[in-house]
Parts: structure tokens; sequence; C-alpha cells
């Protein structure tokens, strides 16, 4: 399943809980990270990864700033240096 499948369902998921269990919020970053670990977003979801050993739970504001953040960089072009 492509990213934007991924974040579209985690958003609609979100929308309609108040808090999600790190252990849920980990599953779905997995899954996301299989398919942009090869990007620079890939940063993005590592932290967050480590965030989920050392919290029990995440709210839907916070999830859903962090899908943000992810579509924001997905869709920004990669800087090659040159």
């Amino acid at each position: 399943m492509a990213a934007e499948q991924l974040i579209a369902d985690w958003r609609t998921v979100t929308k309609q809980d108040t808090y999600s269990s790190s252990s849920r919020v980990q599953d779905r970053l997995f899954d996301l990270y299989a398919e942009v670990r090869d990007q620079p977003v890939g940063r993005l979801i590592e932290t967050w990864l480590s965030l989920t050993i050392q919290r029990d739970l995440f709210s839907s504001s916070e999830i859903l700033e962090l899908l943000d953040q992810i579509q924001a960089q997905l869709a920004s072009p990669v800087s090659t240096g040159s």
C-alpha cells in the first residue's frame, strides 16, 4: 500500500479517537516506514518510533500534526545538493 493511502487511512481512524495507544501508533509508523525508509521523511518516522517506546498514549491532534509533516515532506522536491 502506498504511503499516501496509509496516511489517509490513519487520518480517518485518528479523527474518530481522542487518543491512540503507543502500540497502535507504532504499528502504523512501521507500515509507513516500510514505504518511505529510503526517503528523507524516514528520519522523522524513526524519531517518532523512538517516542512510542517512551510513551503510553498519543493525542489525535499530535498524530494529525505528524501526518501533516510527513505529507509535506513527501510532497517536497528532494534536494540533490547540485
